[in-house]
C-alpha cells in the first residue's frame, strides 16, 4: 500500500505566491515607477538619489537566479511503496522521479541551512545516491515529514555511511 508524505505547506505556500507576486513587483517597477526615473534621468542627468533604483534590477535578477530554480528543484511530495520498493519523488513543474530500490547504492543523512538577516533555519534532509552518480535530496524545508522515508530505507536495508551532509540552499 503506497505512504503519500505530502508538502511543507508553509515552504510550497509561501514560495508559490513569491513566485507569483514576483513578476507583479517588476511589473510595476518597469512601467510605473521605471519611466518616471528615466523621464527625470533626461531632465537633470544622473543624480546620487537615483542609484537605488540602478540597483533595484540587479537585485530582481539575483532574486530570480538564486531562489526560483531552487524552489522548483525541491521535491514537495513523496509516495513510497512498500509492496514494490519505490520512491516516487513529485515535484511542482518537473516530472514526478521514481526510483527503485535496486538504483539506491545509499543514503545518508543531510541538513539544510536556509539563512536569512535574523539568522538560520536547519532542515533536517537526506541524500540518495543513485547508481548512476545522481544524487537525490529531500528535507523538511520542502516535505512535512522524512522519517517515514528514513526508516523505510533503513526497513529495505539501503546502506547508511556515518556522518552528515552539510547543504546551504
Amino acid at each position: 500500500m503506497p505512504t503519500k508524505i505530502g508538502p511543507n505547506n508553509a515552504n510550497l505556500y509561501s514560495g508559490i505566491v513569491f513566485v507569483i507576486l514576483y513578476p507583479v513587483f517588476l511589473f510595476i517597477f518597469l512601467y510605473v515607477i521605471l519611466p518616471g526615473i528615466l523621464a527625470d534621468f533626461h531632465r537633470a542627468g544622473f543624480r546620487l538619489n537615483m542609484l537605488p533604483f540602478a540597483i533595484i534590477p540587479i537585485f530582481f535578477v539575483y532574486v530570480a537566479i538564486r531562489f526560483i530554480p531552487k524552489f522548483f528543484a525541491m521535491p514537495f511530495w513523496v509516495v513510497v511503496d512498500d509492496d514494490l520498493k519505490t520512491l516516487e519523488f513529485k515535484y511542482l513543474l518537473k516530472k514526478p522521479q521514481i526510483i527503485r530500490r535496486e538504483h539506491i547504492v545509499s543514503y545518508e543523512a543531510a541538513t539544510v541551512t536556509v539563512k536569512s538577516r535574523s539568522g538560520a533555519t536547519r532542515y533536517p534532509g537526506f541524500v540518495l545516491q543513485l547508481l548512476d552518480g545522481i544524487k537525490v535530496m529531500a528535507s523538511e524545508r520542502g516535505l512535512s515529514d522524512i522519517f517515514y522515508i528514513t526508516s523505510m530505507l533503513d526497513y529495505w536495508s539501503v546502506k547508511k555511511p556515518e556522518g552528515e551532509e552539510e547543504y546551504e540552499a
